[in-house]
């Protein structure tokens, strides 16, 4: 619910936003003020969410209510004149309406109300991170797909290695544990060797047989034979045959 406090020292420019008020949802109007120093002791009384304020009033400014208040609410201002639009906005104004207000300017300013007073809410991803997962003595360890470096084969087992933390070794073969990842990132090198291409830094090809390569998240080479150089090169280079 928004509680509202109206502050204008004309009674009929009351009456007209009470008026365009009535029959709008989730809006309760608390308080009424009628000059300057009324405005600040009711809304220091009554702590609303919001005040549609006049600025030219008999006993000062609408300024001045928004000076003598240690923490004021969100503001509207309501007025006939124009030429304060600048000022209004340099005191966090939420709205500007011009009098005569038309009801779809104050509906447009109550929904910058409402928004200015709910609190923000915690950012959803538009994607949610891929997450591996691995069933280990302990239980399920799920794990980016980013933060993986390489997997070998193991016999029946693979071996993962995880940016950060020792190698983990996962009761499955490595097809099926590549099978879980995407393959525009994941390449199979030879029979042994999954590789995270998005880790790639450094390529030295020792001989036709032999290549190290460096990934970024482990500090030793990955040394391939023939068939995963092979393997290597052509992903590489693919129009080279």
């Amino acid at each position: 619910m928004l509680r509202l406090i109206v502050v204008d020292d004309e009674a009929l420019a009351r009456q007209r936003l009470r008026d365009l008020l009535d029959g709008q949802a989730d809006v309760a109007l608390v308080g009424e003020a009628g000059s300057v120093s009324d405005a600040v002791r009711l809304i220091t009384q009554e702590r609303p969410d919001g005040v549609l304020l006049d600025i030219e009033m008999a006993d000062g400014t609408g300024f001045d209510v928004v000076r003598r208040l240690a923490d004021p609410p969100s503001i509207v201002f309501v007025t006939a004149y124009s030429h304060h639009a600048v000022d209004a906005f340099g005191v966090r104004a939420v709205d500007y309406l011009l009098k005569p207000v038309r009801q779809s300017r104050l509906e447009e300013a109550l929904r910058r109300l409402h928004a200015a007073i709910r609190p923000a809410e915690p950012r959803i991803p538009d994607t949610i991170p891929a997450m591996f997962h691995m069933r280990l003595s302990g239980g399920t360890l799920s794990v980016l797909h980013d933060a993986i470096v390489f997997l070998g084969a193991e016999r029946d087992y693979t071996r993962i290695v995880v940016e950060g933390r020792p190698p983990l070794l996962v009761r499955q073969p490595l097809g099926r544990s590549a099978a879980e990842l995407p393959d525009t990132t994941f390449r199979r090198l030879g029979r042994s060797l999954v590789v995270n291409l998005a880790r790639l830094r450094e390529v030295d090809q020792k001989s036709r047989d032999t290549t190290w390569i460096r990934l970024a998240g482990w500090d030793q080479a990955v040394v391939l034979g023939r068939a995963a150089s092979e393997d290597l090169r052509r992903i590489l280079s693919p129009s080279k045959k």
